[in-house]
């Protein structure tokens, strides 16, 4: 999950974030979580991906209620969570489609319950995969996975925060992402999320964390001319 928390209190960002990463690790969810002090800054992170955006209502320069009133005038379908000292703009959140309304201050339980219905509601909306990381059982969100490769017996899935290893052989695990379109397999027991290619040159990919990803030989003009369909239809589809 992709979590920002804006709010002009930095005392009250740390404790929330604390208290999101907290859930996450006892729920075994691959997170990252962006704190930000104003919705100006927010703004000026120019992105649209997050699954949860905990705001505060009363803050400077931008309020938390109209910032939620640009976002959603700009398509994105985040689930707006509020965080706030009183409960007067309950009923006016609901213009902005508020996924909750929280009170400050914010109990560990009840911010686990507003968690579990988010993690729940994103579930239905997004793809993901389920693999043993250990002896704990880790969703991860496809569109999370940047690529994956296999190291003695074991499968690395790299996400943009941390590599999750799981005990399978690639065989077994490679059809749980070949599914999806924007995946590929450049070479044996490697596969790649083309969203997150930054280049590709003859031999390699350049992911966007700056891993080169080798191209097969053999494959080359079939490698590139996947990619280079999928990036096509992907410009189109906007």
């Amino acid at each position: 999950m992709k979590i920002a928390v804006i709010d002009d209190s930095a005392e009250d960002r740390k404790l929330l974030a604390e208290k999101i990463q907290n859930f996450c690790l006892r729920e075994s969810l691959i997170y990252e979580i962006r704190s930000f002090s104003s919705g100006n800054e927010f703004l000026q992170a120019s992105r649209a991906d997050w699954d949860i955006i905990f705001l505060d209502i009363f803050m400077n320069e931008i309020d938390g209620m109209t910032l939620a009133r640009t976002l959603r005038g700009n398509n994105v379908h985040s689930l707006i969570v509020f965080t706030t000292s009183s409960r007067d703009y309950a009923i006016e959140s609901y213009d902005v489609r508020a996924f909750h309304y929280l009170v400050k201050p914010i109990p560990q339980d009840k911010l686990d319950e507003v968690l579990r219905l988010s993690e729940k509601s994103i579930r239905s909306r997004n793809h993901y995969i389920e693999v043993k990381e250990g002896r704990i059982m880790a969703r991860v969100l496809v569109r999370d996975i940047m690529y994956t490769d296999y190291y003695n017996h074991y499968i690395q899935i790299h996400t943009s925060n941390r590599m999750i290893k799981t005990y399978m052989s690639f065989a077994e695990f490679s059809p749980l992402l070949l599914k999806y379109k924007q995946f590929i397999s450049p070479y044996r027991n490697c596969m790649i999320n083309m969203d997150y290619v930054q280049q590709m040159d003859d031999h390699d990919f350049l992911m966007k964390d700056q891993v080169q990803i080798p191209i097969n030989r053999a494959r080359k003009g079939e490698i590139r001319q996947a990619y280079a369909d999928y990036s096509f239809k992907r410009l189109n589809e906007g």
